[in-house]
């Protein structure tokens, strides 16, 4: 089962925010105007098939966020005298079903599949490892570690595995650039220095220093929108999943944010064409000097940054929170990482994803724990993952939340902020929370909006939007968030990877 703590009482949504609207030291007050809906033609949550509280983690960050973005409305525009919070709204089952967001779309009417080669679950000689193979790069260096030749298929990766001890496995691809975590239960991990690295409280704020002072910030940019974050000027740095998701978030609120990405790093079609809502696109060479000033040119006049690569890489391109700030002095840094970047963390400098985190932290082994004993005629399975990327959406937005919160305190102070969260604080939020008995008979699976529409019938239209893209007619889930007053849509629909222009509107 999973950690027992002060946590595990929490079954609502507005607990949950409470208690993490408290570790910012946000006013009380505000929370009075947050409000969860739920449709008619939907069943009580859990709506998501796990013993961990899924759909609880999704209603509840995103509130945070959206909650968030209600307060800084107010104090933005009168931070004197700020009128009380806007009524915020979160739709219970639309915030499980935006955690499934980029299975939810369809293009021109059909689903989009998500492409499988050699990753997944290997068993090794004393256990079981995860192996990531979403880039190119990292399946290529995979099956060099293993002694594969570079066309090899999954089942000379499943046989090259079972000569490994998993962690000698694990250790190894950490050395040569594979992703490979082994399998442990969350005694192990806690145990283990890894485990005992990670804080409690998932989002991390400390001031840069510097600054212009207060007032002289966003508000003085004329933007001529309605949306609550309109005149924001927000730079992204990212690939998949939990970054993506904040820039997301922040645009469907008005931002004006520009995705950057490499182009030594090849596309991801189906994850792209999601996460690149709401956004502009453009492509930078970090090695390329003009490409650099670009970007330090961006940065110039620039609110937030997004980071969410490996920990030192873009520092090692002198773009790291110490070196922008002396560009930027009130600069909000906002960083994604798999593991928390504190010294005592050992693997701080490591790369991983959802998944990963999902494998080595006991989730997998604490959810098949829980499957099997209810399995009866069912199938025994020697892990199970969430039924979403809970990790990286929950994480996405706690990222969204704490920019936000950057955002208020910088408008008191004009100071620049660093803003820090990993997929390990989000799952030891998760695991934390406790694990229920029974959800897997109580949640459904339903992984598309095809599926959505056949387990809550025709209602289940309201939650999704139509526009036409240039990839074709693109039907998507709205925002599960809305605050009374203000506009909540995403203006700028999907376009191709480097499409735009490096300049602010």
């Amino acid at each position: 089962m999973a950690s027992k703590s002060g946590l595990s009482h929490m079954n609502t949504p507005q607990d949950l925010v409470s208690y993490l609207w408290k570790t910012l030291s946000l006013p009380p007050a505000a929370l009075s105007s947050l409000h969860f809906t739920t449709p008619n033609f939907a069943p009580d949550p859990p709506f998501l098939p796990s013993s961990f509280k899924v759909d609880l983690l999704a209603t509840s960050t995103i509130a945070l966020f959206t909650l968030l973005v209600s307060h800084y409305s107010t104090i933005n525009y009168s931070p004197k005298h700020p009128p009380p919070t806007p009524k915020t709204f979160v739709n219970t089952l639309a915030a499980s079903l935006e955690f499934k967001s980029e299975r939810m779309y369809t293009l021109n009417g059909a689903s989009i599949s998500v492409p499988s080669s050699i990753g997944g679950l290997h068993r090794t000689s004393d256990g079981y490892v995860r192996i990531h193979d979403g880039f190119r790069v990292h399946r290529d260096n995979v099956r060099r570690i293993l002694g594969l030749q570079p066309t090899a298929g999954r089942a000379e990766v499943a046989a090259a595995c079972l000569k490994w001890k998993s962690r000698e496995l694990e250790e190894m691809a950490a050395e040569g650039g594979a992703i490979v975590f082994a399998l442990r239960t969350e005694e192990e991990w806690e145990s283990a220095a890894m485990g005992r690295g990670v804080p409690e409280v998932p989002i991390a704020i400390r001031n840069l220093g510097g600054g212009v002072g207060p007032g002289e910030l966003e508000t003085a940019r004329k933007s001529g929108g309605t949306g609550c974050l309109s005149g924001l000027r927000v730079l992204e740095f990212s690939r998949v999943i939990a970054a993506p998701v904040a820039g997301r978030a922040l645009a469907v609120y008005g931002a004006d944010v520009i995705w950057v990405t490499s182009p030594k790093l090849e596309d991801q079609p189906y994850l792209d064409v999601e996460f690149s809502r709401g956004k502009r696109s453009v492509r930078l060479d970090l090695d390329i000097p003009e490409d650099l000033e670009k970007v330090k040119e961006l940065v110039r006049e620039a609110d937030v940054l997004i980071q969410g690569f490996r920990p030192g890489s873009l520092a090692n391109k002198g773009l790291g929170p110490e070196n922008l700030r002396k560009i930027n002095p009130k600069l909000v840094y906002a960083s994604l990482s798999a593991y928390p970047q504190v010294q005592e963390q050992p693997w701080r400098g490591r790369r991983g994803f959802d998944s990963m985190v999902q494998t080595c932290s006991g989730i997998n082994l604490a959810e098949a724990e829980a499957w099997n004993a209810g399995a009866m005629e069912k199938k025994k399975v020697p892990a199970k993952v969430l039924p979403c990327q809970a990790l990286d959406h929950a994480s996405g937005f706690l990222l969204a939340a704490g920019i936000v919160t950057a955002l208020c305190r910088r408008r008191e102070s004009g100071e620049g902020q660093l803003v820090e969260v990993s997929l390990a604080s989000t799952s030891k939020l998760l695991r934390f929370l406790g694990q229920r008995d029974g959800s897997f008979e109580t949640g459904s699976e339903a992984n598309s909006y095809q599926e959505v529409l056949k387990k809550y019938g025709k209602g289940a239209e309201a939650l999704f939007e139509e526009r036409d893209t240039e990839f074709g007619t693109m039907k998507f889930l709205r925002h599960a968030g809305q605050i009374e007053g203000a506009e909540v849509n995403w203006k700028r629909m999907p376009s191709r990877l480097g499409s735009d222009e490096p300049s602010w509107l």
